[in-house]
């Protein structure tokens, strides 16, 4: 029988270089008393503040795995400005330094659940994974995979599903920028589950799952 739940993860995705949207979340997460933080990727293009989102990930140390536009911005950071999109912002070179240290996947083992943390599938972060749509490739390699849950950002929309005996979960983007974006994160409560999104402009739950 599972223990009264003693740990409480905030996960945060998609913060495509909205540095305001950050900092709310992290006060929003703090205020609910988490342990701990981690990121699921896309933390830089798209907004302004790379540089200093990056560097405030690093600052209050949160785990963080590459999401695609991480990678990207690494290979745009090799061309010359004239073949750069005028869309795309210009890191520093320490702020892409540290994106290159970002992993596909970090897998841990909390309160006797493993948990992966991945930006979309673990060996592709351009993939779409939803309720509704959950590729073929994702069912295939979630079956050699000993992880209990799999947390994945990438779609923007939050999300909580099962497939087999694997929780899928989704905390939604912390950007607010675009029409897609949810201005949400979650909070991973174990060892008995939870997984509660939070609406960052109300606080208002959205989703919660037990």
């Amino acid at each position: 029988m599972r223990r009264k739940t003693n740990l409480r993860v905030g996960v945060i995705s998609d913060i495509h270089a909205d540095l305001g949207a950050l900092e709310r979340s992290l006060s929003f997460l703090v205020g609910q008393r988490i342990d701990r933080i981690v990121c699921l990727g896309d933390v830089v293009e798209k907004g302004d503040d790379g540089d200093a989102v990056v560097a405030t990930l690093n600052t209050w140390t949160i785990p963080v795995v590459a999401g695609n536009h991480d990678h990207n911005s690494i290979r745009h950071a090799t061309l010359d400005r004239p073949f750069r999109h005028p869309s795309v912002q210009s890191l520093r070179p320490e702020t892409i330094a540290q994106l290159k240290t970002y992993p596909m996947s970090r897998l841990m083992c909390w309160e006797g659940w493993w948990v992966m943390m991945a930006h979309a599938l673990p060996g592709d972060n351009g993939v779409y994974v939803y309720e509704d749509k959950i590729p073929r490739r994702l069912k295939k390699a979630l079956r050699t995979q000993p992880a209990d849950i799999l947390m994945m950002g990438h779609t923007h929309r939050p999300m909580a599903t099962r497939w087999n005996r694997m929780w899928l979960l989704n905390p939604g983007s912390v950007a607010r920028a675009r029409t897609r974006d949810s201005f949400t994160c979650g909070i991973l409560a174990l060892p008995t589950f939870r997984w509660t999104v939070y609406d960052l402009s109300t606080g208002a739950i959205v989703l919660d799952v037990t």
